[in-house]
C-alpha cells in the first residue's frame, strides 16, 4: 500500500442516515429520448406531402373528406393507445418495455403501406388500416415527455423537456422535407419486384421502416391544466389541418401539377424544418428556457399561429380571380393532368380571391416555423411545472389525448369545411380556435404558474426559474413550510 497521500485512494463517505444523495440529470437517456421522439414524429408525417397526389394516382375517385378520414385514423388510433400506453406505465412502473411495442407497432404500419399500391382492389382503405396502426404505435412520445421530466434536475428540466420535445417538432418538419430525396424518383421510380417501385409515393414508406429501432403533494390548478389541454388540441388541429390541407389547397388555389405541389411542399417544410432546428438549437444549447418566462413566449407562440390565418387570408378586397376548369375540360384537353380549380368539384371556386403565393409560402415556412417550435418547448415546460414533482404518465397521456384530438377532429371536420365551403371558412374556423386558446392564456395568465409544494420537496427547488420568479413575491406571506418552485 502506498504510503503517498498524493497516490492514495480517496472513497467519498457512505450517506448518512435519512442523507439524500444529490440528484443528477441522467442526460444520455434524454438524448436518446430525443433521438425517439425524432423519429417516431418524422414516420407519421413522412408522407403528407405525398399521400395526396399518391391517393389521385392509385384512385382518382378519393376526395379531400376521405383524406381526412384518412388522416383521422392517425388520430384515432392514438386517442385509444395514449391513455392506455399512460396506464400500463405508471402500472408497470416502467417505460422501455412500451416504447419497444409502439415501435413495433409502427413499423408494421409502415411495412404494409409499402404493399398498398400492388393490391388490385382497396388500396385506399388498406392505407386507412396502415395509418390507424401507425397513430396506435405513434403513442409511445407521451411517455418520452414523462420521462425526461423524471430523469432531469428542476435546474435542466427546461433543457431536457427541449430535448423531447425538440425532436418531436423537428421530426414534423423533417419528415414531409424528407420527401425532397425522392422527388427526382418520379411517378414511376425503380422497380423492385413485380408490380412494387420505389419512387415518389412508397420511398417514405420505405425510409420510414428503416429508421425504426411521504408528504402529500398538494392538488395541481386544473384550470391551469384545463388550458394547457385546450392549448394542445388547438396546436394540433392547426398544424394538422395546415398540413394535411396544404396540397389539395395549392394545387386548387395557385394550379400546381401534383409532382410540383410534392417538391414545393417538400421544399417549404424543408425551410420550416432548418427554422424549427435554428430554434431548438438555440434551446438546447444555451439553455434558452431558463432565461425566458415560458407563459410569455407560449402566449407570443400562439399569437403568431393566429398571425399565420390572418396573413394568408382571402380578403373580399383582393384582386382577381383563379384558373378554372370543369370536367368537360378532360375530355376535350390533350394533356394528361389539369391544373386549377376545378368548378364541378368546388362551387367556391368562383367566389374565392387569389392570395400572393409568395406572402403565403413566407407565412407558411417562417411564422409557424418560429412560432411551433417556441411553443413546443415553452408549453412542455410549464406543464410539467403545474404537474409538479409526482408521476405524469398519465398526466401527459391525456395531454396527448387532447392534441390527438385535435388531429382528429381538425382532419375531418376542416376537409368537409374546405370541400363544401372552401379555404375561407377553414382560416375563419381556426382563427377563431386560435382567438379562443389565445383569451384563454390571457385571461388565466395567473394561474399558469408552477405549483407551490411543501418544503419536503426542496430538491425540487430551483431559485432562478424564470417562471416562477414574479410568482415568489405574491406568496411572501404565506406560510415558511410552502415553496413556489418550478418542478
Amino acid at each position: 500500500m502506498s504510503t503517498h497521500p498524493e497516490e492514495a485512494i480517496v472513497v467519498p463517505p457512505p450517506p448518512l442516515p435519512g442523507q439524500k444523495i444529490p440528484r443528477k440529470t441522467h442526460w444520455a437517456s434524454i438524448y436518446t429520448a430525443g433521438i425517439l421522439a425524432f423519429l417516431g414524429n418524422m414516420q407519421l408525417e413522412l408522407y403528407f406531402s405525398s399521400l395526396w397526389p399518391y391517393l389521385q394516382e392509385i384512385d382518382p375517385t378519393t376526395t379531400e373528406v376521405f383524406l381526412g378520414i384518412l388522416i383521422a385514423s392517425w388520430g384515432l388510433g392514438g386517442l385509444i393507445s395514449s391513455p392506455l400506453f399512460g396506464y400500463l406505465s405508471h402500472r408497470i412502473g416502467k417505460v422501455k418495455p412500451l416504447l419497444y411495442l409502439g415501435f413495433s407497432i409502427m413499423l408494421f404500419g409502415n411495412f404494409v403501406y409499402v404493399f398498398t399500391g400492388i393490391i388490385p382492389v382497396g388500396k385506399k382503405y388498406l392505407i386507412l388500416v396502415t395509418r390507424f396502426t401507425t397513430g396506435f404505435g405513434l403513442s409511445y412520445v407521451s411517455l418520452l415527455r414523462a420521462y425526461a421530466v423524471a430523469a432531469s434536475t428542476p435546474i435542466d428540466r427546461s433543457k431536457a423537456i427541449a430535448f423531447v420535445t425538440g425532436g418531436m417538432c423537428l421530426g414534423d418538419f423533417s419528415g414531409p422535407a424528407f420527401q425532397l430525396i425522392f422527388t427526382p424518383l418520379g411517378r414511376t421510380g425503380i422497380r423492385l419486384i413485380g408490380d412494387l417501385h420505389l419512387n415518389i409515393y412508397t420511398g417514405p414508406a420505405i425510409l420510414a421502416c428503416c429508421k425504426n429501432v411521504g408528504v402529500d403533494l398538494p392538488p395541481y390548478d386544473k384550470i391551469a391544466i384545463a388550458v394547457c389541454y385546450l392549448t394542445a388540441f388547438c396546436q394540433y388541429f392547426v398544424m394538422i389541418v395546415v398540413g394535411v390541407l396544404n396540397a389539395p389547397f395549392v394545387m386548387a388555389i395557385f394550379h400546381l401539377t401534383n409532382a410540383e405541389t410534392v417538391k414545393y411542399t417538400a421544399f417549404s417544410e424543408f425551410i420550416r424544418c432548418f427554422i424549427a432546428f435554428l430554434v431548438y438549437f438555440i434551446y438546447m444549447k444555451f439553455n434558452f428556457a431558463k432565461k425566458v418566462n415560458s407563459r410569455k413566449v407560449a402566449t407570443l407562440a400562439i399569437f403568431g399561429f393566429l398571425m399565420y390565418h390572418l396573413i394568408s387570408y382571402s380578403y373580399p378586397f383582393f384582386p382577381g380571380h383563379l384558373k378554372m376548369y370543369n370536367n368537360d375540360d378532360f375530355k376535350f384537353s390533350n394533356v394528361t393532368e389539369l391544373t386549377g380549380c376545378n368548378m364541378d368539384k368546388y362551387e367556391w371556386c368562383n367566389s374565392f380571391n387569389p392570395i400572393n403565393i409568395i406572402v403565403y409560402y413566407i407565412a407558411y415556412t417562417f411564422i409557424l416555423g418560429i412560432s411551433n417550435p417556441n411553443l413546443n418547448v415553452t408549453f412542455g415546460t410549464l406543464f410539467s411545472k403545474i404537474i409538479g414533482p409526482r408521476s405524469q404518465q398519465i398526466e401527459q397521456g391525456w395531454l396527448q389525448v387532447a392534441g390527438t384530438s385535435g388531429r382528429m377532429i381538425g382532419s375531418v371536420s376542416m376537409s368537409v369545411v374546405q370541400s363544401k365551403f372552401g379555404p375561407k371558412w377553414v382560416w375563419n374556423v381556426m382563427i377563431g380556435l386560435c382567438t379562443v386558446t389565445l383569451s384563454a392564456w390571457i385571461i388565466f395568465r395567473r394561474r399558469m404558474i408552477p405549483l407551490t409544494i411543501p418544503i419536503e420537496y426542496a430538491e425540487f427547488h430551483d431559485e432562478n426559474d424564470p417562471d416562477a420568479r414574479k410568482n415568489k413575491k405574491k406568496h411572501k406571506k404565506l406560510d415558511s413550510n410552502v415553496l413556489d418552485v418550478g418542478t
